[in-house]
Order: C-alpha cells, then structure tokens, then sequence
C-alpha cells in the first residue's frame, strides 16, 4: 500500500484522485496536521513502522527510517528550477535514513542540465540531482489537464482582475500590497485572493491588516483548486508575481499581468531566474493603457507542450504507472 502525506491540502490536491485506487493508495496525516478527514477520507497519523511507503507532493518533515518515499514535485511551475532543487535538498537532508525517489516533469529535467551560472551552492545540488539514480522524471502534470477539463460554471465578466501572489507578499509591510491594489482598483473590479501558505505559516496579523484594506471587492482565503477554477472562468485578468496560478488562469482563458516590482523581488534567484528563462514574459500589470495581446495558446504549447498530447484520462493513468513503477 502506497501512503500518501497529508500535510495540507494545497499539495495534496495534485495526488487525491489516486484515491479512487484504494487498492493501491491511502492516505495519512502528518504529525503537523490537525485535520481529522481529507474529503470524506479519516486520516490516520503517520507511523514509520506501519506505513513503508510513502507518496508527497512536497517535502514534509516527519521522522522516517527505512521507509521509501515518493516526492512527485510539481508546485511552482513558473519559478524554473530553484524550488525543485531546494525541495530535492531538504528531502536528502530530512530522510537520510531513508530511501526516496524524486519526481519532476520532463521539461524540469531538461532545465537541470541545460540551466548554467547557478550561484556555488545550488549548482553543486544541481549536480548531484543529475547524477542521483532517485531522481526520476514524470510525463504529465495531472493538475493543469483537471483545471484544464473542469466544467465551466461561470461567465467571464469584463474589465475584471484576479489578484494572486506568492506566499511571500506575507512578508512584507503590508502597505506593498495597498500600493498594488490602489493601482489595480483603478480600472478593474478586484478579487484579492490570499495564498494557502499564508494561512499554513498562521501569520493571522498580516490576515488582519489584509481584511481591512480598500481596492478589492472580494476576498479569499485557503480556497480548493475547483473553487479557484471559478475565479479563473470569472475575471478577464489574472495579475500575479510569479506564482503558479498565473499559469492554470492562462488555460481557463484569462489574460495574464505581471507584477515585477515588489521588494522581494529585488534580490529573489527564482524570480530572476524566471525573467531570464522566458517563464514571466506577461504584460506588467501597471501599463493597463498600452495592453498588448498576449499568446497565451502558444505559451502554453511552449512550456506544458503534454497538454497536447494526452486526454485527462490518459494522464491519470500515466501518473499512476509512474508511481506504482518505482514500486514493485
């Protein structure tokens, strides 16, 4: 039986229809989760010696010995490969008792042997995930074909904006925020959506001062994917600072802008890296007079060119072959 990690439900979302195969699949909690039940699922706490195998779709922090775990890394798609050698680094550094396999799309892969001018210390994991024999690639990203083939619910409405930026805006003062949605408010009607990591990190002050704030007609906090998938068949842009939704908007038809100048973003690797390797290459969000039509289609045949190439069936039935092949 393969165990999947809960911890939150913002990863595990990539891997619950898994689920549907309850003789190969089952899922626990991790011992930092509190929930009770994953979608009508109990959740049973992680026990080393019980549950051998086990699957994530991020890094986690639990004691393991002697187990194998599964890591299927597909968060952040449009940051290039810094999160995905980051999450590789943790895994060798918190599971060193134990074995591990590493998973990330074909089009990352690649990023690893073709990406040059890394600073020391993330070129030298770079290399090590080249040479590892657990580092493994995977075919399909199962999530974007989902947000992809979701039904439609609702009408896109004209002159809106789906605000959705990084975890890390939680960091700064929140007047960077205020500045953006000032800016924003001026020309379109505004959803604020909260990231799902500020809500993780219990950073409940900077939720406050976010509740507060003018510029945005509504708000969301900690929201599922299919709930998200309305926001996106709903609002004419998507503006954000990178974060991976930018990317799951384009496919339900919004038009992507970019915010480029917030603090963090100065001095942030990924970000830049990002810029340099065509990932960001959106209108930036400030220049609402001087829109151009950006490609959406061709940018994602470009970077998620299986999207193309398999149905949503297909690519469920992928990902479980995959896994289950690093098993038996």
């Amino acid at each position: 039986m393969i165990h999947i990690m809960h911890e939150f439900r913002y990863w595990t979302e990539y891997l619950e229809t898994l689920l549907d195969d309850s003789d190969n699949f089952s899922i626990i909690r991790s011992f930092r989760c509190d929930d009770a039940s994953y979608k009508g699922y109990p959740l049973e706490t992680f026990d080393q010696k019980k549950h051998r195998i086990l699957l994530s779709a991020g890094y986690f922090f639990d004691e393991t010995f002697a187990n194998l775990i599964i890591c299927r890394y597909l968060h952040s798609p449009g940051f290039n490969i810094y999160p995905t050698i980051g999450a590789y680094f943790r895994f060798v550094a918190n599971h060193f008792e134990s074995d591990f396999r590493f998973m990330l799309l074909e089009q990352h892969y690649r990023l690893l042997l073709t990406t040059e001018h890394l600073p020391p210390e993330y070129d030298e994991v770079r290399y090590k995930m080249i040479t590892d024999p657990r580092v493994s690639q995977t075919k399909v990203d199962t999530m974007l074909f989902r947000i992809r083939d979701a039904e439609i619910k609702r009408k896109r409405q004209n002159g809106t904006a789906l605000l959705s930026l990084n975890w890390v805006i939680a960091k700064e003062d929140p007047r960077v925020l205020e500045d953006i949605l000032r800016g924003l408010s001026k020309h379109f009607k505004v959803t604020l959506v909260v990231h799902p990591f500020v809500l993780v990190m219990g950073d409940h002050h900077y939720m406050e001062r976010v509740r507060e704030m003018s510029g945005y007609e509504r708000l969301y906090c900690d929201i599922t994917r299919d709930e998200m998938v309305d926001l996106y068949d709903e609002h004419e842009y998507v503006v954000t600072d990178g974060s991976g939704t930018v990317y799951e908007a384009m496919i339900r038809g919004c038009k992507p802008l970019l915010v480029d100048d917030l603090p963090y973003q100065k001095n942030n690797l990924e970000f830049h890296a990002a810029l340099e390797g065509g990932f960001l290459p959106f209108p930036n969000y400030r220049e609402i007079y001087n829109l151009q039509t950006f490609d959406s289609d061709s940018f994602i045949e470009e970077y998620y060119p299986f999207l193309n190439q398999y149905s949503l069936e297909e690519a469920e039935t992928i990902m479980k072959e995959e896994i289950l092949a690093l098993v038996h």
